[in-house]
């Protein structure tokens, strides 16, 4: 067996991946039983309407909200209190790396920090946000930090920040 699932994971690529190496001992005909209702163990998908989905997360900036609500199966009460989450884990992003710098080993510390973002920023949808924490922890993991990379991150990172803030002021009855 030789394939990988990554983080963020994706369920329908995860079950794709290991029905690809796991065969079952009993054979299920597949006309009989729908690959959602096995997965979702009998419960039936709610789609929302793209319409209020789009609406609901107005004034998200940065983030791709088809790629965080694919995380979340398209739920997005779990999505909104992601988004939060995402917000109060990552709101001392920049202090933390400045009190990082000013220590000796400052880049273990750094690279741990855009570790964290980097996997924070996938589970919400931040894509471009993801792509730049990642550059800084390659940075800091061959020992070539630059300072004008972690203001990169840093700007991307207060713009899906206040977009975040943005949206929980118009969407208090969700927090």
């Amino acid at each position: 067996m030789n394939d990988q699932i990554l983080k963020p994971v994706k369920v329908k690529d995860m079950f794709s991946i290991v029905a690809k190496w796991v065969k079952p001992a009993h054979r299920v005909n597949k006309s009989q039983v729908p690959l959602e209702n096995i997965i979702l163990k009998n419960k039936p998908i709610e789609k929302t309407d793209e319409i209020d989905v789009e609406q609901q997360f107005l004034g998200l900036k940065g983030i791709d909200i088809a790629d965080g609500l694919e995380l979340t199966q398209q739920n997005t009460a779990l999505y909104s209190k992601l988004l939060l989450i995402f917000q109060q884990s990552q709101n001392e992003f920049s202090a933390q790396c400045d009190q990082a710098i000013q220590k000796d080993d400052n880049l273990k510390e750094v690279h741990y920090l855009a570790h964290s973002l980097k996997g924070a920023a996938g589970s919400i949808g931040a894509n471009k946000l993801q792509k730049k924490a990642l550059d800084l922890e390659l940075a800091c993991q061959s020992e070539e930090f630059d300072d004008n990379l972690l203001s990169i991150v840093i700007a991307e990172l207060d713009i899906v920040l206040s977009g975040i803030e943005m949206y929980k002021n118009s969407n208090l009855r969700e927090f």
